[in-house]
């Protein structure tokens, strides 16, 4: 078995619950006996259903990930990123609409994602959000504009002025599996939280946790699945009884975490 135990948990965020907008993050956790493959994405904000092509992707990338692994060649990510874009562009082709709003719609998404084989580590992104390796944080972007490559973007080649230099799905960290303790990998709503480290909980006494906490804490490996969710939807909530406080997670937040089981 994996000598990793792992917690996952996801909210909508403020903004999208004023604004009546869709939850748009995704996440897919596969683990076998000598593989876990992890990945969050972000569909784009502007994009009205880009909630599907997140979880599409996500399942795409995780699932071509697993193949390539299990093939003994090892792990191209060009290819990953081409087969999984050709997936997606059959799907945008069968739904009958013109296709470029299809895309800009449904299939703009930011990835970030963790492959753990028995030797090697790889945390992988295309777009922005947060990476932990050990605690060391990175976080990925902001991008000018605040507009980060999406792989979708790779389907509209030729119809937008897109570098397609930009839009490159690739290792950002890979170190040995034997020197890796803990991680994490999120969406840039995760941004939010690191932010608001220290401040009060809506509706709470206590104040947000630092982003360690995630894989210091028993309690989200605790065997209940919920409590990663739970926590994070009480960062976001609105309290509207005495002393209101807004919600502190604008963006929808998701959190795949990950440490050496102790024993």
């Amino acid at each position: 078995m994996s000598p990793f135990a792992i917690a996952a948990g996801s909210t909508i965020g403020r903004d999208h619950r004023e604004t009546g907008r869709n939850y748009q993050d995704a996440w897919v956790l596969q683990r076998t006996e000598k593989l876990t493959i992890a990945v969050v994405a972000d569909g784009c904000g502007s994009g009205r259903f880009s909630e599907i092509g997140a979880r599409l992707g996500s399942m795409l990338l995780a699932d071509n990930l697993r193949e390539q692994y299990l093939s003994g060649r090892g792990i191209n990510w060009a290819r990953a990123q081409r087969q999984v874009l050709a997936r997606l562009d059959t799907i945008a082709g069968m739904c009958g609409s013109d296709y470029r709003p299809f895309v800009e719609d449904h299939f703009l998404f930011t990835l970030v994602g963790m492959m753990m084989t028995p030797v090697v580590t790889t945390a992988f992104a295309l777009g922005d959000g947060i990476i932990a390796i050990n605690g060391e944080v990175e976080r990925l972007g902001p991008f000018p504009d605040n507009m980060p490559p999406y792989l979708g973007y790779g389907l509209l080649e030729g119809r937008i002025g897109i570098d397609p230099g930009l839009i490159v799905l690739e290792p950002i960290v890979e170190l040995a599996t034997d020197d890796v303790d803990t991680w994490l990998i999120g969406t840039d709503g995760v941004d939010d939280y690191i932010d608001r480290e220290g401040t009060e909980m809506p509706g709470l006494t206590s104040v947000v946790p630092p982003l360690d906490d995630f894989w210091r804490s028993d309690r989200y490996f605790s065997g209940n699945p919920e409590l990663l969710s739970r926590h994070l939807k009480m960062a976001a909530r609105d309290w509207p009884r005495s002393n209101p406080n807004p919600g502190l997670l604008h963006d929808d937040t998701t959190i795949i975490v990950g440490r050496r089981e102790r024993g």
